[in-house]
């Protein structure tokens, strides 16, 4: 399964920092920049989404757990139509609305060949000193975030990877 190949050279990628050649490795293949393309912020919050589907422990808190769309790659009909009905841009990919540890909640932006857009900080910088707020890479490294948010386990060592 593609995606599954994906995560897996997505996780080797953040170990390696050499992401083009891990996926050459791998896939062999001549459309090696497609496959980047397609290895986007969005099939890393699948998985995520995915590893939180699967765990039985968070099936009470699929309301908590959530994406938040935003207005890239949208028609300039379909921008104007979510400006128009409350869509920000900058706001961050998914959101947990679940009290921890002195946090209102937990901010998560996926990231995977970019960096943080001017209304992405805004946004931080409006929700710092009442969220956690990180950035992640692979949808397995924003799972363990969750696992630590919600348990507490390990999170401060976590952060220390993700901030």
């Amino acid at each position: 399964m593609l995606l599954g190949r994906i995560v897996e050279v997505s996780e080797m990628w953040i170990e390696t920092q050499s992401r083009k050649e891990v996926f050459k490795k791998y896939f062999q293949s001549k459309k090696v920049e497609e496959i980047l393309r397609q290895s986007s912020e969005d099939l890393q919050q699948m998985y995520f989404f995915d590893l939180v589907a699967k765990n039985p422990k968070l099936n009470n808190l699929h309301y908590n757990i959530f994406s938040v769309p935003n207005g890239s790659n949208k028609s300039r009909r379909e921008q104007l139509l979510f400006k128009r009905t409350g869509l920000k841009s900058g706001v961050l990919d998914i959101q947990v609305t679940i009290p921890r540890f002195g946090y209102a909640g937990l901010w998560i932006e996926m990231k995977w060949n970019s960096t943080l857009s001017e209304t992405q900080k805004e946004f931080i910088k409006a929700h710092e000193k009442t969220h956690l707020i990180a950035v992640c890479y692979a949808g397995r490294q924003a799972y363990d975030l969750l696992l630590a948010y919600l348990s507490r386990e390990n999170l401060d060592e976590f952060l220390e990877d993700v901030r």
